[in-house]
């Protein structure tokens, strides 16, 4: 699917669900707040879904918004993540941090293991 750029990926993934991890991000966007299921992540972005769908009317291509990972044990790093919107479709969208996680694969799958 066009909406899915797998083959742009620069950096691997942890599919969440993939190790029966089920996290949500909280996303700010123009002062509202969406909690959203997360996917899977990397140090450069984040694959985020939306439960009721609807996610191509809550965001658009472009858009700059913040996230968060609650309840993740990782001393601030995973909070208030600058991100852009890079693809978006009516269940999910990828988001992209303007400034890399500075944690390793490893380091995040173990972050969220816990």
């Amino acid at each position: 699917m066009d909406g899915y750029p797998s083959e742009r990926r620069q950096t691997p993934r942890i599919y969440l669900r993939a190790y029966a991890f089920n996290r949500q991000a909280e996303v700010r966007k123009g002062g509202k707040s969406h909690r959203l299921g997360l996917v899977d992540i990397s140090m450069g972005g984040a694959r985020l879904s939306v439960a009721q769908g609807g996610a191509d009317t809550l965001f658009s291509v472009g858009d700059t918004v913040i996230c968060s990972i609650p309840g993740v044990a990782d001393g601030g790093q995973l909070q208030n993540l600058s991100c852009q919107v890079r693809w978006v479709d009516a269940a999910q969208l990828g988001l992209q941090f303007l400034s890399a996680i500075p944690l390793s694969t490893a380091q995040l799958q173990q972050l969220f293991s816990r």
